[in-house]
C-alpha cells in the first residue's frame, strides 16, 4: 500500500484490531507505521502507536527489527505515545537480544522513578511480562517494584501520596502474575501486608485479596 493510501487508511479506519492484523503480514508497511508515529504531528500518530501496540500483544515477533525504534517512545515527549511504547517495551521482552537484557531491564526499571504517576503505573502494572519472558531478572525486578512506598509521585507539582497508593495497587496487580512463582514469595507478602490500610479504599481491598489467597496457598 502506497504511503497516502496508508495514511488515509489510518486516518479513517476505526477497526484497530483489522488494521494491526493486516499490518502484522505487511513488513513495508509495517515499518512506514511505526515510523511515522515519532514523524507525524497530527493526531494521528496516536492512531498507528495503539495499532502497534495491538500488534505487539498478538503478533510481537513481526516488531523485532523495529525494536529500537519502538523503545525510543518511552522518551517521547508526548505521554500517549511514551505510555504506548512502555506496554510494546514489555511485550517485546522475549525478543529482546541476551547481551542487551540487563540493559533493556535497567532502562524498563527507571520508569518507575518517573514522577508522572501514570508513567509509573503503567510500568509496574507490565513489569510481570518481563519476568516471565525473562525470569532470571526476577530478583532485581521484584526489589525495584518493593521499593515503590518510597518513591515520591507528584501531582499538581506537589508531592503526591494518593498518587503513589496507585502505583502500589499496580505493584500487587502485577505480584499476582507470578507470586507462585517467584523467589520472593516472603518479601512481596510483607509488601501486601503494607498495603491492607493503603489511602486508597481500591488497593487496600487488592491487598486483602491478595494477602487472603496467600494465606490459603500456605495452608
Amino acid at each position: 500500500m502506497k504511503n497516502e493510501e496508508l495514511i488515509l487508511s489510518l486516518n479513517g479506519n476505526q477497526d484497530f484490531k483489522q488494521m494491526a492484523l493486516e499490518l502484522a503480514e505487511k513488513k513495508e508497511d509495517l515499518e512506514f507505521v511505526v515510523k511515522f508515529v515519532k514523524k507525524e504531528q497530527s493526531s494521528l500518530k496516536y492512531k498507528a502507536s495503539k495499532i502497534i501496540r495491538l500488534i505487539s500483544e498478538e503478533h510481537p515477533e513481526v516488531l523485532k527489527p523495529h525494536m529500537d525504534e519502538i523503545f525510543s517512545w518511552i522518551h517521547h515527549q508526548n505521554s500517549f505515545i511514551k505510555w504506548d511504547g512502555i506496554f510494546v517495551m514489555a511485550n517485546l521482552a522475549g525478543y529482546v537480544e541476551q547481551d542487551n537484557q540487563l540493559s533493556y531491564v535497567d532502562v524498563y526499571l527507571s520508569l518507575l522513578e518517573d514522577p508522572q504517576m501514570i508513567t509509573a503505573g503503567n510500568a509496574a502494572g507490565s513489569a510481570w511480562k518481563i519476568v516471565h519472558a525473562l525470569p532470571q531478572f526476577e530478583g532485581i525486578i521484584t526489589e525495584k517494584l518493593l521499593s515503590i512506598p518510597e518513591i515520591i509521585y507528584v501531582h499538581k507539582g506537589e508531592p503526591s501520596p494518593e498518587c503513589n497508593a496507585i502505583v502500589c495497587g499496580k505493584v500487587l496487580e502485577c505480584f499476582e502474575q507470578y507470586y507462585d512463582k517467584s523467589a520472593h514469595q516472603e518479601e512481596i507478602l510483607q509488601f501486601a501486608k503494607g498495603q491492607l490500610h493503603s489511602v486508597r479504599k481500591a488497593v487496600a481491598k487488592k491487598a486483602v485479596l491478595f494477602v487472603k489467597r496467600v494465606e490459603e496457598i500456605k495452608k
